[in-house]
């Protein structure tokens, strides 16, 4: 029962019944046609006529009284728990709905601009993030025309009650999910707990429960849920901003840190209140509704603004990024200039040294003690400053293999007999072992082995080379061991014996280049095999040093 006092002067007086999605309104007024007459209709039910809506919004316009009467409202809706009538002058109520109508087709056109921009800026970044806040912009929009009337007022010549019903709850129910997904990929940028992050998808997959829910006739359930799931969806968004971290080393990463969680704690409490009225935990009046223009205005500010502010973050870091790299570029350019110039050094310097050296080897060859001297002298020179053209040509990339059949043990045991020093070498086989590869490197690995081993193996003890065949994992292939007793420069570093000009401590006594071993490697690595090294005391009790080779047949 309405109470409607006496007017003073004749018109019309306006009942305006808010929210505007109300489905049917009965208003029986005895005044005018008497208890028994049928009612008045308004509401999504009842097609628009002259005297039946008051705007947007559901309602009655009926003529006013100099008495005081009483008029009787029978409300049935499936999409709110509650209801706020006002009276008024009917001219009042028009300019009221005039202003009201004004705003509601600015704000959705506000939210469809930023959407449009959204758009936009996704067609030209190819950004995901900016087509999900186009999306996000069009179901806001698409709520506030469905939330506010605009679709009963344009939709009720050709759609039914039961359509527009429908498409309510469908909005209501999925919008959450739209902006949840958007919500949750621009935070996790930002950091968070991956833990909240997957309980939060979880809700935003509880519509494909509440619209079939809908669809089965429990539209007041459903909208029940939903405006749960939007509570304890938004406080989770405030939970997650509080864990995210970001980028705190910058100006622009400490502001958009501080915008996303002060603008998510906004967002939660303004929408919180509304939203429980559904629930019926809150009572509620007409400015209570119009919170949600607030909720909208506000996200849509606050989540550009972070668009923003996340587009200068990724400009700034492909400007950083440009410069790095121009700066790389420019290094690598002056690198290959410092190593172009290095080996055209090299390679004039190991011309002019190769002539005086075999000038020498020359003049020395008598059996004099000194001429042998001498001669050993200008040898191990050799030596060096053919294992330094060897290196610049690996470090130049000029490493060519030629592959052949060729029995492994019979290469070894040419090596070995070669060798200057080959009275001290045993050599352990288990007959041939035929291996396709490319001999004259395996030679130069072999040869930089022995040396080695000869080089800083204990005094008159023996050097033993072992060829074998040997799997690796479910390959077959061929190992070279060579093994010595330590001498007394001591064992290498396990971790840095392959390492260029690598020498150990007491080894610079001996004359050498620190090149050999790392030839070795890269010679080994470019035939697909793999060098170790390891020490053990397996020679009469002694620590002894073991180079194996293995590569594959």
């Amino acid at each position: 029962m309405l109470t409607i006092t006496g007017q003073s002067e004749d018109g019309e007086i306006a009942i305006v019944v808010e929210p505007a999605f109300l489905r049917r309104i009965e208003l029986y007024d005895p005044a005018m046609n008497g208890m028994n007459a049928p009612p008045a209709l308004s509401g999504r039910d009842a097609a628009i006529e002259v005297g039946n809506h008051v705007g947007l919004y559901s309602g009655f316009i009926i003529p006013s009284s100099r008495y005081t009467r009483n008029v009787y409202l029978r409300l049935r809706t499936t999409t709110s728990l509650t209801v706020d009538v006002s009276v008024m002058s009917a001219d009042m109520a028009k300019r009221n709905s005039f202003v009201q109508g004004g705003l509601v087709a600015a704000y959705i056109a506000f939210l469809l601009s930023f959407g449009a921009w959204g758009l936009m800026a996704w067609a030209i970044r190819r950004d995901g993030l900016f087509g999900l806040f186009a999306l996000r912009q069009l179901f806001s929009a698409a709520h506030i025309f469905v939330y506010f009337g605009s679709l009963r007022f344009f939709s009720s010549g050709f759609l039914s009650p039961d359509a527009r019903d429908l498409i309510y709850v469908f909005v209501c129910c999925s919008i959450a999910s739209v902006a949840g997904i958007f919500d949750v990929r621009l935070i996790s940028e930002l950091g968070g707990w991956r833990w909240l992050r997957k309980a939060i998808y979880v809700l935003l997959c509880l519509p494909a429960v509440t619209l079939p829910l809908a669809i089965a006739g429990h539209v007041q359930t459903s909208l029940q849920m939903s405006a749960l799931l939007i509570n304890v969806q938004l406080l989770m968004m405030v939970l997650l901003t509080l864990s995210a971290e970001g980028d705190r080393s910058k100006e622009l990463g400490r502001r958009s840190l501080w915008l996303i969680r002060c603008g998510y704690f906004v967002m939660a409490m303004v929408v919180v209140a509304p939203l429980l009225m559904y629930l019926n935990i809150l009572s509620t009046s007409v400015p209570l509704f119009k919170m949600m223009f607030v909720h909208a205005i506000i996200s849509t500010i606050i989540l550009s603004g972070l668009l923003l502010i996340r587009n200068r973050q990724r400009d700034l870091a492909e400007q950083e990024a440009r410069v790095l790299l121009s700066m790389k570029d420019a290094e690598l350019r002056e690198e290959s200039r410092r190593r172009l110039a290095k080996e055209g050094f090299l390679s004039m310097l190991t011309h002019e040294l190769r002539n005086p050296l075999s000038v020498i080897q020359l003049l020395s060859s008598s059996e004099k003690e000194g001429d042998k001297t001498l001669r050993q002298a200008a040898s191990d020179m050799a030596n060096v400053i053919a294992r330094v053209e060897q290196s610049e040509r690996i470090d130049g990339g000029q490493i060519h293999v030629e592959q052949s059949y060729f029995d492994m043990a019979a290469l070894v045991a040419q090596v070995v007999q070669s060798h200057a020093l080959n009275g001290r070498v045993f050599i352990e086989n288990s007959g041939a072992q035929m291996i396709l590869t490319d001999p004259r490197l395996m030679q130069h690995v072999f040869e930089n082995l022995l040396d080695n081993a000869t080089k800083y193996s204990a005094k008159d003890t023996v050097v033993r080379v072992e060829v074998s065949g040997a799997a690796l994992g479910d390959r077959v292939g061929v190992v070279v061991r060579v093994s010595n007793v330590i001498g007394d420069v001591g064992a290498p570093d396990p971790n840095l014996v392959f390492t260029k000009y690598y020498r150990s401590k007491r080894a610079h006594r001996n004359p050498g280049s620190g090149l050999g071993l790392f030839l070795v490697d890269r010679w080994v690595t470019a035939l697909g095999g793999i060098v170790d090294f390891l020490v053990s005391g397996e020679i009469e009790g002694m620590q002894t040093a073991t180079f194996s080779v293995w590569l594959p047949q």
